[in-house]
C-alpha cells in the first residue's frame, strides 16, 4: 500500500505476525462467537488515522480482489466504568452511603443519556461531570481538585506514611442479594476508623480475553471485583482491625467466587495462604497460589521449575517451581558485593549503590518507598543491606553474590505490597530496590513504551501524556504504584472493559533470571 508520505500507512497496518494484532481485533469484536481471529480469513487490520488511509486501503483491496469490512467503534456500554464505593458517613450518626463514580470514554452529553435510561436512581446532572484529557483523569481518580497539575504525577513519597491499612478481595459471579449487603453494612459499623469497599465492574473485553492468555485468570463470567480496605492510625488498633476485616471477609463467603474463592493478586492478602520464610512447600503454594493464579497455576509451576528450579526468587506468596520438595533454608549472614561499587556516577551526580544499616542513608532509603507502617516498626526485620542499582549490571551482580552467599533477596520497586513481602521477611535477607531503574522510553510511531520496572505509573503516564494527546495506556489509578510489581499482578485499570489490563498489553520485556541470564 501506497499513501501520503506525510500521513504514512504502513504505521497503521496490523497484520498476525504483530504482537498487537490479536487485541486489536478482540477490543471491538461484540459477538463472541468470531472472538478469536484465527477463525477469520482476516490477513490485516488498518487502523485508519488520516483520509488518505482509508482512500488507499479501499484502492489496494479492490485491485487485489479483497474483501473489506467496516467497524467504527464499540459498544457504549465498554466505553463505561461505573464503580460503587460503600463506605461510612463522617459524623455523629454513623450509617453507610455508596458513592459511584465513573469514566467514560465519550461527551458528559451521552454518559447521562446512558445512565439516566439504566440507573435514573442516580439522578445524574451535568454538573457532576467533568470533561477531561485521559491524562488528566489520573489525577482526578487520584483524588486531587480538577484542573490539577498533571505534574503532579511525578511525585513519590518523600514522607513515611500516616495511616496503617489492610485489604482483602474477593470476585462475584452472580448479584449479591439485599440482605447479604445489610449484613456487610452492619460489619462495617463495627468499625471505629475508615473502612470502604470498592466494587469494581468487570465485562467487556475481560470477557472476551481467555483466562489462559496470560499469567492473569480473572475474565469471563465476574460480574465485579470486590476490594475491601481499612485504615487506621493507632497501631494499638491493628489487631481489632485485622479481625474485624477477616468478619467482613466472612459475612461474603457465601455470595462470591467459591472453589477456590479467587483473589487479586495486587491486593496481596497473607490470610489466603503462605508459605514460612525460608520455606518452599508445594502443597501450601497450591493454597493461596490456586486462589490468584485458579486453572494457569501448574503452567506457571512449570516455568518457575525451568527457570529458577532451585527457588530462589521467592517470598511467602511466590510460585514454588512444580517439582519442588519442602526445602528449609539456612542463611549465613555474611554477605559481601565484591562485584559491585559503593558507588557510581549517574546523571553527573554521586550516587550511592550499598546502603548498610552503618550508614546514615540506610534508615531513610529503607523506609522511603514503604507504604504501610504495619511493616516498618522497630521490630519489623531489617534487611544486612539495601542495593539501590542505577543500571541492569548491578541487579546482576546482586542475584550472582546473593546466590553465592545464600542470602535471601526481597525486590521492590514501588512498596506497594500489601503485606510488606518486598521489604520484610524474617530470614537474613537484602532489599533490592529498584526505584532508580525508571528510564521510559516512548515510541508514538509504533505505539510502544520501554518502561523499566522502578519507575511509578505516574511517571508513565505523564511522559506517555507529555509525547502523544492521543494515546493511553490501561493500568492503575494510584500514581506511585510502581511498574513492576504492578504489571505482574494484571494491573486494573477504569479502561479495563474496553482495553483489558496492563499485563494485557506487554509485548516484550528484558528479566534477569536466577542464572544471573
Amino acid at each position: 500500500m501506497k499513501s501520503n508520505p506525510k500521513n504514512p500507512i504502513t504505521k497503521v497496518i496490523f497484520t498476525p505476525q504483530n504482537s498487537t494484532f490479536t487485541s486489536s481485533y478482540v477490543s471491538y469484536t461484540k459477538n463472541k462467537r468470531y472472538s478469536n481471529p484465527n477463525d477469520t480469513n482476516l490477513i490485516a487490520i488498518v487502523e485508519a488515522k488520516h483520509e488518505s488511509h482509508v482512500q488507499t486501503t479501499v484502492v489496494c483491496a479492490k485491485s487485489n480482489a479483497i474483501q473489506i469490512r467496516i467497524r467504527s467503534g464499540g459498544h457504549d456500554y465498554e466505553e463505561l466504568f461505573l464503580g460503587a464505593m460503600p463506605q461510612i458517613t463522617k459524623g455523629a450518626n454513623k450509617t453507610i452511603v455508596v458513592k459511584f463514580i465513573a469514566k467514560f470514554l465519550g461527551s458528559s452529553k451521552k454518559l447521562m443519556g446512558i445512565i439516566n435510561k439504566n440507573l435514573p436512581e442516580l439522578g445524574l446532572k451535568g454538573e457532576d461531570c467533568y470533561e477531561m484529557s485521559w491524562l488528566n483523569t489520573m489525577t482526578f481518580w487520584a483524588d486531587y481538585p480538577v484542573g490539577t497539575s498533571t505534574s503532579v504525577l511525578l511525585k513519590r513519597p518523600s514522607t513515611p506514611p500516616g495511616a496503617f491499612f489492610k485489604s482483602k478481595s474477593d470476585y462475584v459471579k452472580k448479584p449479591i442479594p439485599k440482605e447479604v449487603m445489610e449484613k456487610m453494612w452492619k460489619t462495617m459499623l463495627k468499625f471505629n476508623n475508615h473502612v470502604f469497599m470498592q466494587w469494581n465492574p468487570y465485562g467487556g473485553v475481560m470477557d472476551k480475553i481467555a483466562a489462559n492468555a496470560t499469567a492473569f485468570p480473572h475474565r469471563k463470567g465476574n460480574l465485579f471485583k470486590i476490594q475491601y480496605f481499612a485504615l487506621w492510625i493507632d497501631a494499638n488498633a491493628t489487631k481489632a482491625n485485622l479481625a474485624l476485616m477477616k468478619e467482613l471477609y466472612g459475612v461474603a463467603e457465601t455470595y462470591v467466587s467459591s472453589n477456590p474463592r479467587e483473589a487479586f493478586l495486587n491486593y496481596r492478602d497473607i490470610d489466603v495462604g503462605s508459605n514460612p520464610s525460608g520455606v518452599t512447600n508445594v502443597a501450601e503454594g497450591k493454597i493461596y497460589g490456586s486462589k490468584y493464579f485458579v486453572g494457569n497455576l501448574n503452567r506457571l509451576m512449570n516455568v518457575k521449575a525451568k527457570y529458577d528450579p532451585d527457588n530462589f526468587f521467592r517470598h511467602e506468596q511466590s510460585i514454588p517451581p512444580l517439582h519442588a520438595i519442602t526445602i528449609l533454608l539456612f542463611f549465613t549472614t555474611i554477605f559481601l558485593l565484591l562485584s559491585l561499587p559503593h558507588s557510581v556516577s549517574a546523571n553527573q551526580s554521586n550516587h550511592t549503590v550499598i546502603h548498610t544499616p552503618n550508614d546514615s542513608s540506610f534508615s531513610s532509603v529503607l523506609s522511603l518507598t514503604i507504604q504501610n507502617p504495619r511493616f516498618s516498626s522497630p521490630g519489623t526485620p531489617k534487611p544486612v543491606l539495601i542495593l539501590t542499582p542505577v543500571q541492569p549490571s548491578h541487579v546482576q551482580s546482586a542475584v550472582k553474590c546473593a546466590r553465592r552467599f545464600g542470602i535471601h533477596i526481597r525486590t521492590r520497586s514501588g512498596g506497594h505490597d500489601y503485606e510488606g513481602l518486598s521489604y520484610a521477611t524474617h530470614k537474613p535477607f537484602v532489599i533490592l530496590d529498584l526505584t532508580n531503574l525508571w528510564s521510559i522510553t516512548v515510541a508514538v510511531d509504533n505505539r510502544s513504551v520501554w518502561v523499566q520496572t522502578g519507575a511509578t505509573i505516574g511517571e508513565l503516564y505523564y511522559e506517555l501524556g507529555k509525547m502523544n494527546k492521543t494515546l493511553a495506556f490501561p493500568a492503575g489509578v494510584c500514581p506511585t504504584v510502581g511498574v513492576g510489581g504492578h504489571f505482574s499482578g494484571g494491573g486494573y485499570d477504569t479502561l479495563l472493559r474496553k482495553h483489558g489490563l496492563a499485563a494485557d498489553h506487554v509485548i516484550d520485556a528484558r528479566v534477569v533470571d536466577a542464572r544471573v541470564r
